[in-house]
């Protein structure tokens, strides 16, 4: 092995060292593509509770609806009874 080869062997280290500290400093990829996909599930858990809320509301106002319809229906039929007797 000569000189220009001991060189080689060197700055490929240096190099590989180097990448390893600058991957060290920047963080994990693997930590960072984790944070995200947590981020994208609150996401998604998020617009899932609101979808679920929505529903819950709409079917809370139809409930009331229904309700309010029942009873001015049977108002009506108990008004209509009595002016028939």
């Amino acid at each position: 092995m000569g000189i220009d080869e001991s060189n080689n062997l060197d700055e490929q280290s240096v190099d590989s060292e180097s990448i390893d500290e600058s991957s060290e400093l920047l963080g994990n990829d693997d930590q960072s593509d984790e944070v995200i996909d947590i981020k994208d599930l609150l996401n998604e858990a998020e617009r899932e509770r609101d979808q679920f809320h929505e529903l819950a509301k709409r079917s809370q106002a139809d409930l009331a609806n229904y309700r309010k319809r029942i009873v001015e229906e049977r108002q009506s039929e108990r008004k209509y009874l009595i002016l028939i007797f």
